[in-house]
């Protein structure tokens, strides 16, 4: 990854990594807003290196995105297309489980063109029979 853009704010103009998180479910739902002016910004998302979701438009309210993962380790990665009218791309991200509990609330200030990354590990749970 690059490490940081100096034509702007260095704060703003990186890869922001936050953290690695472990679930149980073959599902994350990925609900996502503008945390600032709603002003044009808009994000994609990317799974293991494939963008899956191509185009959100960051809103107001949440839009909700279901996503499958893969046993073991997942990369998720939402990427700043544009800043909008204002910059920068404002968004807020909260990461859910297949059984809808919290797994991470993150915002971010990017410069387009960057990801903010967030690693989904996908682990065995307990079963019912195991119970």
């Amino acid at each position: 990854f690059p490490s940081h853009d100096i034509s702007y704010n260095n704060f703003i103009s990186c890869y922001f990594f936050f953290g690695e998180f472990k679930v149980t479910t073959y599902k994350i739902i990925i609900a996502c807003r503008d945390s600032g002016a709603i002003d044009g910004d808009d994000i994609s998302i990317w799974l293991n290196g494939e963008k899956v979701i191509p185009i959100v438009y960051l809103d107001t309210e949440y839009k909700k995105y279901e996503i499958l993962l893969k046993d073991g380790l997942n990369d998720v990665q939402i990427e700043a297309l544009n800043t909008g009218l204002l910059f920068p791309n404002t968004g807020q991200f909260v990461y859910f489980d297949g059984n809808e509990k919290l797994v991470t609330n993150q915002q971010w200030n990017l410069n387009a063109g960057y990801k903010a990354i967030v690693k989904i590990r996908k682990i065995k749970g307990i079963t019912e029979e195991q119970k």
